[in-house]
């Protein structure tokens, strides 16, 4: 492997279908792989399947990223079968107590790092200038700036408390 493809393989997180890996995807995070992107069809098994994958993971490369999107509301994959039992951000925003967003997220890292997981895609930062946008909506702190910002500092300082990034 050349220095190109090595460079681009280290910054990679793909995703993959079902519980477990493949022999070939195996062989690339041994080489390098920056690690894994986990959703819904990969967290199927619960808190002890997630675990176990994840600890296979750091087994073969203490280096790799394990990410998820683990937003709360009605953006969960660690709770896939039940929903989140974290508020949304949509409902943290309307409250907008920027202490109560911070433990909601320091909740969903405690629960992230018991797990193994290392990279949170969340909190969604955008402002929800569109109340229709289907992609967005509820996801949003805030339609304004303001509360927006002070919630997206508030769940990284909650996320960050715990080592997840």
């Amino acid at each position: 492997m050349d220095e190109l493809e090595r460079l681009a393989l280290a910054v990679q997180l793909p995703a993959f279908e079902g519980t477990t890996w493949d022999a070939d995807a195996w062989r690339l995070l041994e080489e390098g792989l920056g690690g894994v992107c986990l959703f819904g069809s990969n967290t199927t098994g619960g808190p002890d399947q997630i675990a176990e994958l994840c600890g296979q993971v750091r087994a073969r490369a203490e280096h790799a990223v394990i990410a998820i999107d683990e937003e709360g509301g009605d953006v969960t994959r660690l709770h896939y079968h039940h929903g989140s039992p974290v508020p949304g951000n949509a409902v943290l925003g309307h409250l907008d107590d920027p202490d109560l967003t911070r433990r909601a997220a320091a909740s969903i890292a405690s629960e992230l790092a018991a797990v193994g997981v290392n990279l949170n895609f969340a909190p969604v930062a955008d402002v929800n200038t569109a109340s229709a946008n289907p992609v967005i909506g509820i996801r949003s702190f805030s339609s304004d700036a303001g509360v927006a910002a002070r919630h997206v500092r508030a769940y990284i300082e909650g996320l960050q408390a715990f080592g997840v990034g």
